[in-house]
This record gives structure tokens, sequence and C-alpha cells, in this order.
């Protein structure tokens, strides 16, 4: 079974100690071997030797308490080898390890093969959890993961939630928030194992962008691409408060620094308008959607939403009726989503 940072099979050190220990057997039976060509010692000394250090592999496997309860796989399989073959068996056990530990580490995303099953079954389930009755639609997938965690078996889940870590998406997260609670204890480890992944991988993300618009604080695209993970992080709530309002925070100064070095990529005062509507800001957030819409820039429901937002914080009623009075015939005819159904409650309904 491969390393997996998470759950720490074999960690580093243990397999460090086991490559080390190999190559020690390499060395001095080589070095004995080396001394008996040159006459150094007699062959019967040669045997003895080789006889204590066979000796010695067996100690490790049963006089080493730190090893002694511990999987045993590594250290008899160094005894295995050694003891028939001399340096030539040690050598190969020293081979053979520091490539297991080479692409157990190189190859750390192989933890999940591991923890979840992935049969042919798993994969006709996420068939069947992708086409959602052949509706591709973003809601329908996320739709037919919560039916899997309601009504799926243990192994149903297990394999969905291994398709939410490899396609994860932000509202993938509170399913698996919900998972923590289920009855079964497999499912609840996996949903564990899981948010820990999350949680590390797209944090440690976070500090390498936060790190390099340090070192280019004048390059736009890391710039954008820092402020666009934040979002990302912030839109699927699986931080703490505490890194939530650092992220909220650094996302702000990423899009104001890279509002001042492109002043006229227009689509971006959406984004920040967004994020300070989350800061508990509307006011700064009006402002950014007044330039928006100064600049004749295109009025889109998620611009829209945004607006009405803004002025429904402010407490500015009459405004937000008119917009959405003079805004409603078009929109209208775009369909149900939210953001229409909040255009038609405030363009029939005056709040007094």
């Amino acid at each position: 079974m491969p390393y997996s940072p998470t759950i720490g099979y074999y960690p580093d050190e243990k397999l460090f100690t086991f490559v080390s220990y190999a190559l020690g057997l390499l060395v001095v039976e080589a070095l004995c071997i080396r001394m008996y060509q040159l006459q150094v010692i007699t062959g019967p000394v040669l045997l003895l030797g080789h006889i204590g250090l066979s000796l010695l592999t067996l100690g490790v496997i049963y006089l080493v308490p730190r090893w002694r309860w511990d999987d045993l796989r590594f250290p008899i399989f160094i005894s295995a080898l050694f003891i028939p073959a001399g340096p030539w068996g040690a050598g190969i056990a020293a081979f053979t390890l520091s490539v297991y530990w080479f692409y157990s580490q190189s190859q750390g995303s192989d933890w999940l093969d591991d923890i979840f099953d992935d049969s042919d079954h798993d994969y006709v389930l996420y068939e069947r959890i992708v086409h959602g009755l052949e509706d591709l639609t973003p809601k329908q997938r996320i739709v037919s993961f919560k039916d899997i965690m309601t009504f799926g078996t243990e192994k149903q889940k297990r394999a969905a939630i291994e398709k939410m870590l490899v396609y994860f998406i932000p509202p993938f997260f509170p399913i698996l928030k919900e998972l923590l609670n289920d009855k079964n204890n497999s499912v609840r480890v996996h949903a564990a194992t899981a948010i820990t992944r999350l949680d590390r991988q797209y944090y440690e993300k976070f500090l390498e962008l936060e790190a390099k618009t340090l070192q280019f604080p004048k390059n736009t695209d890391v710039l954008l691409s820092l402020a666009h993970h934040c979002e990302f992080c912030l839109e699927s709530g699986m931080f703490d408060e505490d890194r939530r309002k650092k992220i909220l925070f650094t996302a702000l100064m990423a899009y104001m620094e890279y509002i001042q070095l492109k002043p006229l990529n227009f689509p971006v005062y959406l984004s920040f308008a967004k994020l300070h509507l989350q800061n508990n800001d509307p006011v700064t957030a009006k402002e950014c959607l007044e330039k928006y819409f100064n600049e004749k820039q295109p009025k889109t429901l998620f611009a829209c939403s945004l607006w009405m937002q803004a002025l429904y914080e402010l407490k500015e009623y009459s405004s937000l009726r008119n917009f959405a009075v003079k805004e409603m015939p078009y929109f209208s005819r775009k369909g149900k989503d939210k953001e229409v159904e909040m255009l038609e409650l405030w363009s029939g309904f005056h709040a007094s």
C-alpha cells in the first residue's frame, strides 16, 4: 500500500530507515568479502560474519520493540533477500525500497486508490451520477450526488466521495460535511479524510499563490489567479472563520491591485463587488457596480442580482423596486433562475 500523507502508512522516516539498513548490510558484507579477497580475513571468519549479520536481521524483526508490533513486511523482505544472497540480496532490497519510496512520494494522489474502492460498478455509478437522466447541468449533478448520499449503500457513498474529490466543485463540500454524521463509520472516516485532504490541498495552493504575488506584485495573471482561487475557497465554505477572513481580505487586496493595473477589465468589478458584499460593505460594492454599469457593460443576471443585493442591504427599497420593474420584462424570458425570481418579487412588491 503506497504512502499516504493523510493516513500515514510507511512515513518517510521509516522508509528511510529501511533503505539505510539495507544499504548498511550491503556495505558491511561487501567490505567483508573484499577483506577476504585481500586475505585479511579467512573463509571461516567471513562465514561467521555473514551468520552474525543474518542474526542481526532476525533481531530487527523479533527483538526491536519499535517494530515488534508494527508491519513486518519490509524487515522480513530485507532478511529474506540478504540471508541467502548476502550483499547482492541487500542491494536488491535497497534498490526495491528506494524505487518504492520514490513512487510513493511522487504519486501521493494514489492514496485514493487504497482508501476508496474503484471497481467497475463504481464507474457505472459515476456515469449515472454525471449524466443524471441525461441532464448535464451542474444543478442536476449536485442533486444526484445528494440522492446517493441519502439513499445509497456504503460502497456507493464511498465511490461518490472519491468522484467528488476528483471533480471537486464548491457545492460538493456541504455534502461531504453531511456525511460526517452518516450512520456508517466507514463512510464517516472517508468523508473526514476527504475533507482533510481538500483543506490541505486548497489552503496550500492559497499560500503558494500568495507567496507568488509577493514575488511578482505587478503580474496581473498571478493576481487574478490568487483572487479566483480565494473566491473558489470562499464559495466552498471549507475553511474556519479565521482563515476565511484572511482569504477574503487577500482576495479583496488582489482585486484592488489588479484593477489599479487593469482598470478597463470591467467584468472583474462584478467579482470585486461580490466580495465586498461578503465583507458586509455594500457601499463599496455599490460603487464598483456603478462603475460597471456606467461603462455600458452587459446587464447580466449576475450583475443585476449583485446590484439588488447592494440596494437591499443599503435599505434603498424604492430604487430596488424601480430597478426590478425596469429590468423584469427582459429577464422574464430567460427562465426561472433565482435571480429572475428575485426580480419578479421586487417588481410586484413594495417594501414599506
